[in-house]
């Protein structure tokens, strides 16, 4: 790919897409509870990683540091999160285009198994939980996702409104024209191996 815009050609370039408080779309933990849907048979984070205050020295601003450096006594860091959707998918960033059309809920959280830390985050992997596949699973579980037949009565529906989302990506300049093309013959081949869906 290839940027001929930018700043010498006098192009401004696309409005940050970074959650903010302003506009709602970075929320305190007990917000984000709120949000996120209850997914019957998923846990979720009890809290955030913990970023400590941390001193390390009077020296700091001329780029000498103490190490180790001391950590306040005072408390953490405040933690805010990218507020959520009706499916759980953050609301802010660059949304990719299987997110503007979903097959499940992506979180950029994974709780470890039994066992090994049970309920600690792990690391920094991320988690896919999909949604029922059908209304009747959906009725059957309790899950508040809308189903993906729902969504997508078949699979030409969900190319077009994976296609779409690209475009409206196009529009906004976040991705290139070829990238379109791309996007929905990814979405033509939806099983494998990222999910394991059948659309009738």
């Amino acid at each position: 790919m290839r940027w001929t815009g930018g700043r010498r050609a006098g192009v401004t370039p696309p409005e940050s897409r970074v959650p903010r408080r302003v506009d709602r779309t970075l929320v305190t933990l007990e917000e984000w509870r709120r949000q996120f849907p209850e997914i019957p048979g998923v846990a979720t984070p009890r809290a955030p990683n913990v970023v400590p205050l941390l001193d390390f020295g009077p020296e700091a601003e001329r780029g000498i540091l103490k190490e180790p450096p001391d950590i306040f006594s005072g408390g953490d860091y405040a933690i805010l999160l990218p507020a959520v959707d009706e499916d759980g998918n953050d609301k802010a960033g660059v949304r990719a285009p299987m997110v503007e059309a979903p097959l499940g809920t992506y979180c950029g959280w994974n709780l470890r198994a039994r066992g090994f830390g049970t309920g600690a985050m792990h690391e920094f992997s991320g988690s896919y939980i999909p949604f029922p596949e059908t209304l009747e699973e959906r009725r059957a579980t309790g899950d508040p996702r809308r189903s993906i037949l729902e969504r997508y009565p078949n699979a030409q529906a969900y190319v077009a409104a994976i296609t779409a989302a690209a475009r409206r990506l196009v529009e906004q300049r976040l991705i290139l024209e070829e990238d379109v093309e791309r996007a929905a013959n990814a979405a033509a081949d939806r099983g494998r191996p990222r999910h394991d869906v059948r659309l009738r």
